[in-house]
């Protein structure tokens, strides 16, 4: 899905970044499975994130079908796998790395998109740091459209808290914009 609507896109004549994170490890168990991509994935750079501790990210870069410009994240702690079994706080720290990296990597370019579109839940807290001063105003021209494409209840990304904790030292933002009063889960 995200394949085609990029190309799409990009046949539209539309400038077309895709960002992912780099899994350690791939579905089939494999690591440096980048050294015989076709699009010739190479290091760019590191990023620092700070949360409740600091996360370096590095930097991937390959141009693909199309034209369409593909940056990857990696961290091998914060993204061993697809689906890691993390605890609830390891999880936020996963996303908010990845949503926050993400969008300073788009800084960082200069590359300030007028829409950014976000595919599940894994990436639901991209807007919320565009739009929450996270980077100053430098996002409060860009429109964030988030694709949602299994709504089924294993596959939601849910996250549940025990008691009162929030873990907002990692996100650091209002607890209110992410946590669901009734269920105690994140939204």
């Amino acid at each position: 899905m995200v394949d085609e609507l990029s190309q799409g896109l990009r046949s539209l004549g539309q400038d077309v970044i895709m960002i992912s994170p780099y899994y350690y490890q791939n579905r089939k168990g494999q690591t440096d499975y980048l050294k015989n991509d076709p699009f010739n994935i190479q290091f760019l750079k590191n990023i620092s994130i700070n949360l409740d501790r600091n996360c370096t990210c590095q930097i991937y870069y390959g141009e693909g079908n199309e034209g369409i410009k593909y940056y990857l994240i990696e961290n091998k702690e914060l993204f061993p796998k697809v689906y890691p079994n993390f605890n609830t706080p390891d999880t936020l720290r996963e996303i908010a790395v990845f949503a926050k990296c993400s969008l300073q990597l788009l800084k960082d370019l200069n590359y300030i998109p007028s829409i950014i579109c976000t595919n599940d839940w894994f990436t639901g807290l991209v807007p919320a740091y565009g739009k929450n001063n996270s980077f100053g105003d430098t996002y409060k021209n860009t429109v964030f459209m988030h694709i949602c494409h299994n709504l089924e209840a294993p596959y939601e990304g849910r996250l549940y808290f025990n008691g009162s904790e929030t873990y907002q030292n990692i996100y650091n933002f209002n607890p209110d914009w992410l946590i669901d009063p009734k269920s105690r889960s994140v939204i």
